[in-house]
């Protein structure tokens, strides 16, 4: 990593090797994220958007899934991590891209980007799984098709026009006013 100041990362690294970081990490899997790997990521993404706030504080702002990982912390009373600032920890709107300006500082300090899905405010996750649903029942059709034939079932071709007509809407819908897209690519 291209750490700017590896004197000031330091104890943020210690920090993430700590106890108490799995602790954070455990409590944002039981009330943030589904995934175990996805609450280590929130947590060391809290440490790194704490970081970034000591070299950029104008241009850090955590992302709202990392925000209630700081405002998680802060209510658990663990270990003190030299933590984000309090107006970066204050709720804002979801729907707003605070965060955007963050995004570049991120990939420049750390030499990679960070993980899309968990910087995404609550609108654009629901249009992710939009786009999942739409891929799922596409899969649905091809596998139903597959049966289909393999157990020789006469299925009309109305039938099949109308599921695929509906399903390729859908995804055309879902596809089209992507985060993903816009954001990362």
């Amino acid at each position: 990593m291209p750490i700017r100041d590896p004197a000031l990362w330091q104890p943020f690294e210690s920090w993430l090797a700590s106890p108490e970081a799995e602790a954070l990490a455990a409590a944002a899997h039981r009330k943030l994220v589904k995934y175990q790997t996805e609450a280590r990521t929130l947590v060391t993404d809290y440490a790194r958007c704490a970081y970034l706030a000591r070299i950029d504080v104008e241009r850090t702002v955590p992302p709202p899934l990392v925000a209630d990982v700081a405002r998680l912390h802060d209510t658990m009373r663990l270990a003190a991590l030299p933590a984000l600032p309090r107006h970066l920890t204050e709720p804002f709107s979801p729907f707003d891209d605070l965060h955007e300006g963050t995004i570049p500082l991120y990939t420049a300090e750390f030499d990679a980007a960070p993980d899309p899905r968990l910087w995404l405010g609550r609108r654009e996750r629901r249009q992710m799984r939009f786009l999942q649903g739409a891929l799922a029942g596409m899969a649905a059709l091809v596998a139903m098709g597959l049966v289909a034939h393999v157990l020789d079932l006469p299925l009309s071709p109305g039938l099949w026009t109308a599921l695929i007509g509906a399903n390729f809407v859908w995804l055309v819908i879902a596809s089209f006013n992507q985060p993903m897209r816009k954001r990362w690519l």
